[in-house]
C-alpha cells in the first residue's frame, strides 16, 4: 500500500514498502530545476546537479559513487524543467546508506573549486553535443516556441556562456535557496520497514526551515502581457 505523509518542517516521505525481490529504488526530488533559476543563473540547478557527485557530507570525489556500487547498487541523478531528482537502487538491507548518502547529497555538497572547473568542462561539452543531437535540438525548439519569454523556453542545461559564468558561490547560493528541506520529497519503494525509513529521513535529512513555503513559478500561459509564441 502507498503511504505519504509530510514530515515536520518537510520532506515529504512516498513509500510502498514491499515488493518480491530484495532490492529498494530511493529517490530524493527537490521541487526546483531550469525554471526556477534567476537571471544570470541559467544551467545552474543542472551544474549543481552534476556537482553533488563530487562530494557531499564526509565523503570525497569518487567516494559516494563508490559506496553504493560496492553493495553493488547504482547511483544516479537528472534534472528536468521544474525537478531535480538523486536516485539510488540497492539490496534492501542497505537502504540506511542509500538515504544516508543521499541525504548528505541533497544536505552538505562540498562543491571543491577545482572539481567546480573540470566539471564545468564537462557540462559545457554536453551542452556543444546536444547541438548534434536532432530529439534534443527539437524539444528545445519547441519550448522555445511554445513558452516564449517564460523560463520554460530555456535549456535546462544552460548556454556555454551561462555555465561559464557560475561560480562556486553562486551554486552555494542556488543549493541554499532551493535544496531545503521543506522543499524535497523522498520516494522510496521495495521491501523495507516505514519506521526505519522515517526515522533515517529526519535524521539525514532534518528539517531547517519549518517555515519557508515551497518555491513556485510563474504561469506559462500567454497572456495579453506576456504573449506567447503561438498567441
Amino acid at each position: 500500500m502507498l503511504h505519504y505523509e509530510t514530515l515536520p518542517g518537510g520532506p515529504g516521505l512516498v513509500a510502498e514498502p514491499q515488493g518480491p525481490v530484495p532490492v529498494v529504488a530511493v529517490q530524493l526530488w527537490f521541487r526546483t530545476g531550469s525554471a526556477h533559476e534567476r537571471e544570470g543563473f541559467h544551467g545552474a540547478a543542472h551544474l549543481l546537479e552534476h556537482m553533488v557527485f563530487k562530494g557531499a557530507g564526509e565523503w570525497g570525489p569518487g567516494e559516494l559513487v563508490a559506496r553504493i556500487e560496492a553493495l553493488g547498487g547504482d547511483l544516479n541523478a537528472w534534472t528536468s524543467i521544474d525537478q531535480t531528482a538523486l536516485h539510488v537502487t540497492v539490496p534492501a538491507a542497505h537502504v540506511g546508506v542509500a538515504i544516508e548518502t543521499l541525504g548528505a547529497m541533497g544536505r552538505a555538497p562540498i562543491i571543491d573549486a577545482g572539481e567546480l572547473s573540470r566539471e564545468r568542462s564537462v557540462v559545457i561539452e554536453e551542452i556543444r553535443g546536444a547541438k548534434d543531437d536532432a530529439g534534443q535540438v527539437l524539444a528545445d525548439e519547441v519550448r522555445a516556441r511554445v513558452f516564449g519569454a517564460h523560463a520554460y523556453a530555456r535549456p535546462v542545461l544552460g548556454t556555454v556562456g551561462s555555465v561559464r559564468g557560475l561560480t562556486r558561490e553562486m551554486l552555494l547560493e542556488f543549493h541554499g535557496r532551493h535544496y531545503t528541506p521543506s522543499n524535497a520529497l523522498f520516494a522510496i519503494a521495495g521491501p523495507c520497514d516505514l519506521e526505519e525509513v522515517r526515522g533515517l529521513v529526519r535524521e539525514h535529512l532534518p528539517s531547517t526551515d519549518a517555515a519557508r513555503p515551497a518555491l513556485t513559478v510563474p504561469d506559462w500561459r500567454p497572456t495579453a502581457a506576456r504573449p506567447g509564441a503561438f498567441a
